[in-house]
């Protein structure tokens, strides 16, 4: 008996070794995309086509704030601001709303609604950016951030409440039914109990809202056209010439870009990856 606990221990630490080793390779995966445009800030182009592995010879920050005026970063980060808050207000009110009668109700056509939503999350941008753009000039939204906000939503709209759905599935009812006995009615429920309950998969969905908004270029590109409505992304088009690029200027403007997202994620990464997990269930 003793032989075999000591070999089950020793196979349970091997186990746990391997795990960290491939955690920590998987940390520095993920991390060396960041550290690496952070470095690049610091070199000239020369230093990157001639030494591609070498650290920078100077630190000047100054290039941080060069970026910041050359890309007029006052504006376009107000825009991206707005832009994605607001889609993510929208995806948050909409998607949770939709979601709810289809978690807690039962109708006709409510498994080929589900399904219809499932489907309709591997339609890119690409694929309705014509059609789109009609519709836009139609609803007199074109060349205004309102145009941008309406298309991050519409796209991210189907795997958000696909989310929302299978986390409302796993409240459970006697919370309702004991409520509509009480005298609530389903907007109290919603409002009162559904919402406060669903704050993991709610921080979830606004990650993920707000990282699509703030990176997303091709509705940018193709309905915002005035330079003091442009995003982020737009503007950091500003480094790229005919016939050359300044890579130190544009990394450090991605740096820049990169700390908005990175400071939310880190504030909300338990709720975050709660969300992920609750919404994740057998549905």
């Amino acid at each position: 008996m003793r032989i075999t606990n000591e070999r089950k221990l020793g196979s349970d630490t091997a186990f746990n070794v391997v795990g960290v080793a491939v955690l920590v390779a998987f940390m520095i995966s993920s991390l060396y995309p960041f550290l690496w445009a952070i470095l690049n800030s610091f070199r000239t182009n020369d230093e990157m086509i001639l030494h591609p592995l070498r650290l920078p010879l100077k630190l000047d920050f100054g290039v941080f704030v060069e970026a910041w005026h050359r890309t007029d970063f006052n504006h376009a980060f107000l825009n991206s601001v707005v832009n994605s808050a607001s889609a993510v207000g929208l995806v948050l009110l909409t998607g949770s709303l939709a979601a709810y009668p289809l978690a807690r109700m039962r109708f006709f056509g409510n498994g080929f609604i589900v399904k219809f939503l499932m489907v309709s999350i591997i339609i890119s941008g690409q694929l309705i950016l014509i059609p789109l753009f009609y519709v836009m000039k139609g609803l007199g939204v074109y060349n205004s951030l309102l145009s941008t906000i309406l298309a991050n939503t519409a796209m991210a709209l189907p795997i958000c409440i696909y989310l929302f759905y299978g986390f409302f599935r796993e409240i459970p009812r006697e919370i309702e039914e004991s409520t509509m006995i009480d005298g609530c009615n389903r907007w109290t429920f919603y409002f009162r109990f559904i919402i406060p309950l669903s704050k993991p998969i709610l921080s979830t969905v606004a990650i993920f809202v707000a990282l699509w908004s703030w990176n997303e270029y091709l509705f940018a590109l193709t309905f915002l056209k005035e330079q003091t409505i442009r995003t982020i992304p737009l503007q950091l088009q500003t480094f790229f010439g005919r016939w050359s690029t300044e890579y130190g200027l544009l990394f450090a403007a991605l740096s820049i870009s990169i700390v908005p997202i990175l400071a939310i994620y880190i504030a909300m990464q338990k709720a975050f990856i709660k969300g992920l997990t609750a919404g994740a269930v057998k549905i």
